[in-house]
């Protein structure tokens, strides 16, 4: 089995690189910028040699080209590294579920993104934040032969650092030239809440995740560098990414939900369900901290994602591993403080990650319970296809790895366009205009962030 070419760097900024390197097609960049537990490792991957690009309808499997990909080119995990050291790394949209699951196409799907976009990255610089080190990181692929593998990493991990001679361009935050940003009112959300409710009464579902889209166009196109360093600062993360589509579209995002992570065949995800404002003065904060682990409404709707996810590792996980070490822990962010649970599992032998991204995607923080009829009645009420918004940012390694997010905050830009959503879990005892104000609340750090 092969081990990678490492060499060290001198450790400095992810964002100055970024900033170098952002206008290239087929950047992707995984950022934790917060002092959250979870926020450790920064990646930057450059160049792909391949581009995975899946959209429903193509008549094949991506799963199982992914899986060949992987299973193809094994490498090492070297201890003491950041565990991302080379492989598929880029998106995975919500939309990906009509492969998935038995659901219907969407009726409008206007912004055309790809289900799945993942570049083939053989080399990869890496960040650990707490030991304040750098690496570039070079696996050799497509070659298997030792001697080709290690003459081709040399020669890329070269080509990639000589990127970083080249100037950082100038910066200057956009101007905001745009009228309104335009989303759902009222009225109608209110309808969607009801509607929800009585699927709810009905005895159909016990949770759906119902969200509104926000749209800002500009006379000019949007700078995504740009979009991306006002959203970092705006909100910062443990999962920030941006990716470059390499076609005019590009996401940028700061989320704090991490989807599924698997280290060694152990499987981690953390569910969010549960948000509340922080306090303006560290007394209100308090407040507000303990209305939110007391609200038995968000453990509610917590506790029903934990149950969920826990059926959808159990169908890849051996029996008797699956785990729930923390539930409704509260977790505090910059604006907000979440509920989060974690749920663990050890990945069955006949199994590997593609099977375990077939059998939870996407996932049930975003759709509900049980979900497929969750995701039936989200394509019923919600007017557009979702896209990439509460798809995934992943990272899939060669040594087995893999990382990814839930894309909430974030935004989704092509050309002038720029769109992002906000919604929440709707229950059986949900507000109709409470849950519009929560969505609203949950929108305004993304709009003061390109405010």
């Amino acid at each position: 089995m092969f081990e990678p070419l490492v060499e060290s760097l001198p450790y400095q900024d992810p964002v100055k690189l970024l900033c170098k390197v952002a206008h290239l097609p087929h950047t992707c960049f995984f950022e934790s910028i917060t002092e959250h537990p979870d926020a450790r490792y920064s990646y930057l991957c450059l160049q792909p040699k391949a581009i995975v690009r899946f959209k429903y309808g193509d008549q094949y499997c991506p799963f199982q080209l992914l899986e060949q990909l992987l299973s193809a080119f094994n490498t090492k995990m070297i201890p003491n590294l950041p565990p991302f050291q080379g492989g598929l790394a880029g998106l995975i949209s919500y939309d990906i579920g009509k492969v998935c699951e038995k659901l219907p196409n969407h009726k409008s799907d206007d912004l055309q993104f790809p289900d799945i976009s993942l570049g083939v990255y053989d080399v990869v610089i890496a960040w650990d934040h707490r030991r304040e080190q750098m690496w570039v990181i070079s696996t050799g692929y497509p070659y298997h032969e030792s001697s080709k593998r290690y003459a081709h990493a040399a020669e890329r991990l070269t080509a990639v650092l000589a990127l970083f001679e080249l100037p950082t361009p100038d910066t200057i935050l956009q101007k905001v030239d745009y009228k309104t940003i335009q989303h759902t009112n009222v009225q109608e959300y209110s309808e969607r809440i009801l509607r929800a409710i009585d699927y709810i009464y009905a005895g159909d579902i016990f949770e759906v995740n119902i969200t509104q889209r926000f749209l800002a166009h500009k006379c000019t196109p949007w700078s995504p560098l740009d979009t991306y360093l006002q959203l970092r600062h705006a909100n910062p993360a443990p999962f920030a990414s941006f990716l470059n589509g390499g076609d005019g579209r590009t996401i940028v995002s700061s989320s704090p939900e991490r989807f599924i992570r698997v280290v060694n065949r152990m499987v981690e995800t953390k569910p969010i369900k549960g948000t509340i404002a922080r306090g303006k003065d560290p007394r209100q904060d308090v407040i507000n901290a303990n209305r939110l682990i007391n609200s038995e409404k968000d453990r509610a709707e917590n506790i029903m994602i934990v149950d969920l996810m826990r059926n959808d590792l159990s169908r890849v996980c051996l029996p008797g591993t699956i785990k729930v070490p923390k539930i409704c822990a509260l977790e505090s962010f910059t604006k907000v403080h979440h509920l989060v649970s974690t749920v663990m599992g050890e990945l069955a032998p006949e199994y590997n990650n593609i099977d375990l991204l077939r059998k939870t995607l996407p996932g049930g923080s975003i759709t509900g319970a049980p979900k497929i009829r969750a995701m039936e009645i989200i394509h019923e009420l919600e007017p557009h296809s979702r896209g990439p918004y509460t798809g995934n940012m992943a990272m899939l390694g060669f040594n087995g790895f893999m990382d990814t997010s839930i894309l909430i905050r974030t935004f989704v830009i092509h050309g002038n366009t720029l769109t992002f959503g906000a919604g929440g879990a709707v229950v059986s005892d949900s507000e109709p205009r409470a849950e519009y104000q929560e969505s609203l609340a949950k929108a305004e750090g993304l709009i003061r962030a390109i405010t």
